[in-house]
């Protein structure tokens, strides 16, 4: 993998299911991919297996001959689709400190540039790290834009380059508008809202000013 060192913790034994021609396969697991799915070496060379990017399928030898398979992708490059959706990885590794906020550099390989885009955060990466990345509209430029990670707890967190923090997709312009309802905050009581929510969001909007604090506070309380 270019010389890029693969952490593997473990493995399984998948039987695959090419073009109805079944096969037995260790599938090694690595916590710390950047891709989905990686054809070994030793996997090409039992199956005779060739890569056809011209035609997008892959070719593998059995005993009954050649098949064939087209590639699936898990995301597609046509941006005209609205409701396509694309990785966004982190650009370097980082560690951020107990009870802050850092911005940190992501990358979209499959935008250029983007005006608008809805960022949606991974829920296992947060669960599992015990962070929290907001959901976001953001902008693109030659693949990069920045988000914002909250660590809310007392202990480092560390996250590598390459991390998949969430998924982006294109927001026609038509769907931007949004309502503002006021809301009384004494009619959502603090009391029902777990502490550690309430901190989050405090720390969140600390660089607003303060009527766009409360206007901003209100409605992620609403929500």
């Amino acid at each position: 993998m270019n010389g890029t060192q693969v952490d593997v913790t473990g493995y399984v034994i998948l039987t695959v299911d090419f073009d109805k021609y079944l096969s037995d396969e260790i599938i090694y697991i690595s916590p710390r991919t950047n891709i989905d799915l990686l054809l070994g070496q030793t996997w090409i060379k039992k199956h005779l297996a060739i890569l056809n990017c011209k035609d997008q399928c892959i070719t593998i030898t059995t005993n009954n001959g050649s098949k064939s398979i087209p590639y699936i992708s898990t995301y597609d490059d046509n941006i005209n689709d609205p409701c396509q959706q694309y990785n966004i990885r982190l650009v370097h590794d980082v560690t951020i400190k107990p009870r802050t906020i850092q911005p940190v550099d992501t990358l979209c390989s499959s935008i250029l540039n983007a005006d608008t885009v809805l960022f949606r955060p991974r829920q296992q990466l947060q669960e599992d790290l015990s962070i929290l990345i907001p959901n976001s509209l953001l902008n693109i430029y030659h693949h990069r834009t920045t988000l914002c990670i909250v660590n809310h707890t007392d202990d480092d967190c560390k996250l590598n380059k390459n991390s998949k923090l969430g998924k982006i997709r294109h927001v026609p312009l038509t769907n931007l508008c949004c309502s503002i309802n006021e809301l009384n905050e004494s009619t959502q009581s603090d009391s029902i809202i777990p502490t550690n929510i309430l901190q989050d969001i405090n720390l969140l909007i600390q660089h607003l000013k303060p009527e766009q604090q409360q206007m901003i506070r209100s409605i992620l309380l609403q929500e």
